[in-house]
């Protein structure tokens, strides 16, 4: 009787040490993919960083340049009828995305600077939602 009893122990042992192996493999998957995300969110931020230094680093370009009389005002003529299309386009791009959500929308000026932080903000809370999965 011990005799079976000592077999039955061992089969709940082996089963037991399967279900921990399976158990620690699935883990190192979920880490393996936990740490696919986090060096990708690390490359997403660090080229969203460079993007707000590029932007920066041309903004302060754009306003030295814009600080000559001449040069403004040649900047202006040769950039006026682009911006204005732009925004214009811009304009009717966000009339439409209002018109599709239905819900009124603050109009708000913002740069591209706090655009691509916002991003990346959106981006940083939605990896903690799946790390936290």
């Amino acid at each position: 009787m011990e005799y079976f009893s000592r077999i039955s122990d061992t089969k709940n042992l082996r089963i037991r040490m399967m279900t921990v192996a399976r158990d620690g493999i699935l883990l190192l998957t979920r880490l393996e993919d936990f740490n696919a995300l986090r060096a990708k969110k690390l490359e997403l931020i660090n080229s969203l960083k460079t993007e707000i230094k590029d932007l920066e680093d041309f903004s302060k370009r754009l306003e030295l340049l814009m600080a000559d009389p001449e040069l403004r005002e040649e900047i202006e003529e040769e950039y006026s009828f682009d911006l204005k299309e732009k925004q214009h386009e811009d304009g009717r791009k966000k009339m439409s995305a209002s018109l599709a959500k239905a819900e009124p929308q603050k109009v708000s000026k913002t740069t591209d600077v706090d655009r691509l932080q916002y991003t990346l903000d959106k981006l940083e809370k939605k990896l903690m939602e799946l790390n936290s999965q």
